[in-house]
């Protein structure tokens, strides 16, 4: 369901809500709390409200800020998803904004309650991760990284200043400290059984 105004979506949620939910599909997306969140924020589409909501934006204009409508809709899809506890696999050619969706994913996550993990092929792509999810406002969700890469950093973007340096796991760890809130590691340190992939169950 997509609507063209907010007039139209006040409304519809209005009529469809009576005492719990709207129905969208065979979804249960929509409940009171967003209808009332769609009510006091100017979102031009239900897609655009439920990203926004489930992100925890105040606005459209600060959703537009840090998202194109291509990475909306991805988003849109990849929670859903999640909700309905399937995986999702994003396609997009060079230059769609696949890392700042996965920011996104990684906002939601957090938003969630949960502990997120992010898996790349070089080092060097923590601190592409760590821009975006900066560029989404969600930098200051994320205090405490456990970044499984011993001689790994993450720099702010643009300067030397070292934000976060990678963990030199001692030998006897069983578990990531509850203290970390964000997981990342490149795939190589998987390759083999052993303790860090045992420490990601």
């Amino acid at each position: 369901m997509e609507l063209s105004t907010q007039s139209e979506i006040q409304e519809t949620l209005t009529d469809e809500t009576g005492s719990e939910r709207i129905f969208v599909g065979s979804n249960r997306f929509y409940n009171k709390e967003f209808a009332e969140y769609v009510g006091r924020t100017n979102f031009q589409s239900m897609i655009d409200a439920y990203v926004g909501y489930m992100l925890q934006y105040e606005s459209h204009e600060e959703l537009a800020e840090c998202f194109a409508c291509e990475q909306v809709d991805a988003l849109a899809l990849a929670i859903s998803q999640h909700k309905s506890n399937r995986a999702i696999w994003i396609g997009d050619q060079t230059g769609l904004g696949k890392g700042r969706v996965a920011a996104g994913l990684l906002r939601y996550a957090k938003l969630q309650g949960l502990r997120p993990a992010f898996f790349t092929l070089n080092a060097q792509l923590f601190g592409d991760i760590w821009r975006d999810i900066t560029a989404i406002k969600a930098d200051k969700l994320f205090t405490n990284p456990f970044i499984f890469n011993a001689n790994a950093s993450i720099n702010e973007f643009g300067t030397n200043n070292e934000l976060f340096k990678g963990t030199n796991i001692p030998k006897n760890l069983d578990k990531i400290s509850d203290k970390h809130d964000l997981v990342l590691a490149t795939y190589s340190q998987f390759g083999k059984p052993g303790q860090k992939p045992d420490l990601l169950i």
